[in-house]
């Protein structure tokens, strides 16, 4: 009873000082002594924490105490005082024999704090914790609020099936309760994670997920609508006012002409003649090899003519011969050197091109035909840092190999991890370690990891004994995740030296990788068991389109090396893009499945691509939907 004393007085000067500050930033805390304000009677209903929290003292009633503190926790965190909340939320964890119905209201207040300070995966887990059964007892506006943060904490891990299941929920139910604001915003929240859907999960969605509502299901075919029909503005437009008339009562029918009009305005680009724009002579011609052969596996059974140039040629022969041709469209080049070649010719002014590599330098010139589609390693690493920085990491380690490439993109992720970190206002200590070669591995992880210090004691102990003593070394506890940025055979190297180096008491380190470890589609070494890396889907993917083609390719050219896979990837994507890059730079948001991965495009006409994540299983890969 001495300790509860203690913390009680403690807890009620630290909220005397939070609430005296409630008129100033956040950040501003007056240091002098605050006195114990004077708590007048409350004639009216309270509009301030500070006036619900001289309620909720004023007050012996435990019932009518707790009330009034969930409403002063609730309008500071609608106020964004998130300070005020989090002491709110303490003094209610004081409270002793909870009702389920408090229990579940105290988790919602946590939740929201969680999604405040930046947490949704903490955020999901507390709100899933509550019984379904109990939320259906809460107020409406209680279950508003338990819906509204489940469906951000999913939004921000970019769960979108599960996010998009919630807002229809809410859509579906509330409609009556939410605001006109609130309902612009939702709908813009659902067309967002109807985006990111791949086609497959869309149309299996009604079946996998729940019994759609006709508003509901009315959303998903506005979504098929729009992909099936992005490349021809005749049968898009033709496709939208069915859709309006099957669905005329439809919350977003008033939207429709503003969210789609540019869209119908923009013609899509003729695929009838394509010129194929790579180095088909010297040393990279195996390469140019494999993208076209992707590229002819896309464009059989169609009418278009495929013209093939070599980019290794003299720039003004391109030109000749380009400008002879006379295309509909450009493809290439893939190397770095000849992209910035074919820049200087600004043929892309005057034919849409789809470049395979980023130029060196930034194009000032406005380029509205001209786009990018890479395989940069880049793109990636920038996709691991947002992933990963939702699992809230202090110490990660990131392990590359101490050459140019291993150099850059471990500084590139390093970075982007740390802006990323930024943003939230979370710290990320990043180390790197650099090995070379395979001989220095094992020195380069047990460095890092202090067991070299960790012997050295053990050692010294010894010394000072002729007992026999049973040891084991121990690793440093403030590292909490390695990525490592290295090809299959310094993975499989790697992995068991982590393995290793972590002391048998200690929590396991959770292992990722990048696309450069996983190099042979067939097998995936034991070693290798619970890293999770992240590969496109005709790599990893197991749809039936995509198993298909896999196998087809691997007959034709059993030779070819995954590298070699990717670029049939990206020559496929290439040739099903053209008709829909024009649409798609002027729809945010909207994305297709590809086999490199799911597409989306900037306004700047950079085909960005999110990858899939999937994880080394005894000996086999396991595709998951999320690093988490």
């Amino acid at each position: 009873m001495e300790v509860y004393r203690y913390i009680t007085v403690a807890f009620a000067f630290i909220l005397a000082l939070v609430l005296a500050s409630c008129g100033s930033a956040p950040k501003k805390v007056k240091t002098e002594p605050v006195a114990t304000p004077i708590v007048e009677p409350v004639t009216q209903q309270p509009n301030t924490v500070k006036e619900w929290v001289a309620l909720a003292e004023a007050t012996n009633v435990p019932q009518q105490r707790w009330a009034h503190y969930i409403h002063a926790a609730r309008t500071a965190l609608a106020n964004e005082q998130y300070m005020q909340s989090k002491v709110i939320v303490l003094q209610l964890l004081t409270f002793a024999n909870l009702s389920e119905t408090q229990t579940a209201q105290l988790h919602i207040l946590q939740s929201q704090q969680l999604l405040a300070e930046q947490q949704p995966s903490q955020a999901s887990m507390m709100l899933k914790s509550i019984n379904r059964s109990v939320i259906s007892a809460l107020s409406s506006e209680e279950q508003l609020q338990f819906y509204q943060a489940l469906e951000q904490a999913y939004f921000e891990q970019q769960q979108f099936v599960n996010a998009l299941e919630i807002e229809l929920h809410i859509e579906s139910a509330f409609q009556n309760t939410i605001s006109d604001e609130e309902t612009q915003l939702l709908h813009q929240r659902i067309w967002h994670s109807l985006s990111q859907l791949p086609e497959y999960a869309l149309t299996t969605f009604g079946k996998n997920q729940f019994n759609l509502s006709q508003s509901s299901q009315g959303w998903v075919d506005l979504s098929l609508t729009v992909r099936r029909h992005l490349g021809n503005p005749t049968a898009l437009h033709q496709a939208l006012q069915l859709w309006q008339q099957r669905y005329s009562n439809h919350p977003s029918i008033n939207q429709l002409p503003d969210a789609f009009q540019q869209v119908l305005e923009v013609s899509p680009y003729n695929k009838g003649t394509i010129v194929l724009l790579l180095q088909f002579s010297g040393r990279f011609k195996q390469e140019a090899l494999a993208v076209r052969d992707g590229l002819l596996t896309a464009i059989e059974h169609t009418d278009t003519q495929l013209h093939i140039v070599d980019s290794n040629q003299p720039q003004e022969a391109i030109v000749a011969t380009i400008t002879e041709l006379n295309p509909d469209f450009i493809i290439g080049p893939l190397l770095k050197s000849n992209v910035d070649k074919f820049i200087a010719t600004e043929l892309y002014q005057t034919v849409p091109t789809l470049l395979l590599n980023s130029p060196s330098q930034p194009i000032n010139d406005a380029a509205p035909h001209l786009y990018n589609l890479t395989l940069s390693r880049s793109d990636e690493l920038k996709q691991a840092a947002t992933d990963l920085i939702k699992l809230n990491f202090k110490h990660p380690v990131i392990v590359a190999e101490n050459n140019s490439s291993g150099q850059r993109e471990a500084e590139f992720l390093a970075r982007n991890w740390q802006e990323q970190a930024a943003k939230i206002e979370k710290n990320a200590a990043i180390d790197i370690i650099y090995f070379n070669g395979t001989h220095d591995m094992s020195k380069a992880i047990s460095s890092t990891l202090d067991v070299d210090e960790s012997k050295k004691r053990i050692s010294r102990i010894k010394r000072f004994t002729n007992k026999r003593i049973k040891s084991d070394t121990r690793n440093r506890r403030d590292i909490d995740a390695f990525y490592i940025i290295a090809n299959p055979i310094q993975t499989h190297l790697l992995k068991p030296f982590i393995d290793v180096s972590i002391s048998p008491f200690a929590t396991a380190v959770p292992v990722f990788a990048s696309s450069k470890s996983y190099g042979n589609y067939k097998t995936a070494k034991k070693e290798l068991t619970n890293i999770k890396f992240t590969d496109m889907p005709w790599i990893i993917g197991s749809q039936s389109k995509i198993k298909s083609l896999r196998s087809q390719s691997q007959q034709l050219w059993p030779e070819r090396n995954i590298q070699q896979l990717r670029l049939f990837a990206l020559g496929y994507d290439s040739y099903q893009l053209i008709n829909q890059l024009a649409q798609m730079r002027v729809l945010p948001g909207q994305s297709i499945s590809g086999l490199t991965g799911q597409l989306s495009v900037t306004h700047t006409g950079n085909v960005e691509r999110k990858l899939m994540w999937a994880r080394f299983n005894k000996g086999k890969v396991t595709r998951i939907e999320t690093p988490y």
